[in-house]
C-alpha cells in the first residue's frame, strides 16, 4: 500500500531485522488493506490504531520535468 514508513519498515523486515511499525489508520478499505499486508509479511499489527475520521492518502503527480507534487487527502 505504500507510505515512506511502511516500505521501509517492511523492507527492513524482510531483511531480518526486528521491526515494529506504530501508526494509525482508518476504519476504512485503505486500513484494511495496509492491516492485512503487514499481517500478510508476518509483521505484528498491535501497535497500528485505528482512527474513524480516515486513513490519510495522497496522490503523486510527476511532472514533465521531473519535479513531483503530492495531493493528499483524507479517505
Amino acid at each position: 500500500p505504500g507510505g515512506k514508513g511502511f516500505n521501509q519498515a517492511v523492507a527492513s523486515h524482510r531483511l531480518g531485522a526486528e521491526t515494529v511499525l506504530v501508526g494509525r489508520v482508518g476504519v476504512d478499505r485503505f486500513g484494511d488493506s495496509f492491516l492485512e499486508k503487514l499481517e500478510s509479511e508476518g509483521m505484528a499489527t498491535r501497535h497500528i490504531t485505528r482512527d474513524k475520521d480516515g486513513t490519510g492518502v495522497a496522490s503523486p503527480v510527476v511532472f514533465a520535468d521531473g519535479q513531483n507534487f503530492l495531493t493528499p487527502s483524507l479517505m
